[in-house]
């Protein structure tokens, strides 16, 4: 990387990870979300049996370091608080995690409440998406969460722990980001004291702004212009004539 004459980040905060040389230019480009992500309608109608209940998931590699025990803490919290709502799991796991995750969730007397529905393909995640209100994203191991993105467009509001990646996209779009200090309590505050029609109006709003900023053509766009520019690179004086790279 100290080699590059340009240097092409999904997130400014990427360029604080990674060391660059002095004269390097760093182009702001953006990741190609799935085309199903940002096409079509965004969430789905409200289940009429159950309009006010939060529907809550939590998606990704599971284990400890993704958030998932937390996921099921933050329910058991949630349970306890008298908070009516709904949770799913998605993702797959090695086979001691998930026993490990089945004991946790028998142990909070949640396994009437938290679904586990296995690694899923590209169509029955998105159609999980479109069935929930909240992404519950506290990962202490995620640079740049794409299924926060893909959760935005899809009008599910992320909560995200506060890591650069994370916290850029709810700054950018919308979200709740929380401390590593006791991000369960924090996140259950926020859950208990927030209207769900109010989250749901919000994360309508944010898919709208998303879908409108990572349709492929810009970020076609995005990595074209970063290319031309790169190819016009002036060679410094005492360096060996190339291509740019």
């Amino acid at each position: 990387l100290r080699c590059a004459d340009s240097v092409a980040v999904l997130s400014p905060t990427q360029i604080e990870e990674i060391e660059v040389g002095r004269d390097a230019r760093v182009f702001n480009i953006s990741t190609l979300l799935p085309l199903s992500s940002i096409s079509g309608a965004a969430g789905s109608e409200t289940c009429a049996a159950s309009p006010d209940r939060l529907r809550l998931v939590h998606s990704a590699r599971l284990s400890a370091e993704k958030g998932t025990l937390l996921f099921v803490d933050l329910c058991r919290t949630l349970a306890a608080a008298g908070l009516d709502f709904e949770a799913n799991i998605s993702g797959a796991a090695d086979d001691a995690f998930l026993v490990e995750l089945g004991r946790a969730i028998d142990a909070a007397s949640l396994s009437d409440r938290i679904r586990l529905l296995g690694r899923l393909d590209e169509e029955a995640q998105r159609n999980l998406l479109q069935r929930s209100d909240v992404l519950i994203h506290l990962s202490f191991s995620d640079s740049y969460p794409l299924i926060v993105l893909e959760a935005i467009a899809q009008a599910v509001l992320p909560v995200c722990l506060d890591l650069p990646g994370a916290r850029h996209m709810v700054a950018k779009y919308d979200g709740q980001v929380v401390s590593q200090h006791d991000p369960v309590a924090e996140t259950a505050r926020f859950l208990i004291g927030e209207d769900v029609a109010s989250l749901r109006r919000r994360a309508s709003a944010a898919a709208s702004r998303i879908r409108a900023e990572m349709s492929w053509e810009s970020c076609q766009q995005l990595i074209a212009d970063a290319l031309a520019k790169t190819a016009n690179v002036q060679i410094g004086p005492g360096r060996e004539r190339q291509a740019p790279t």
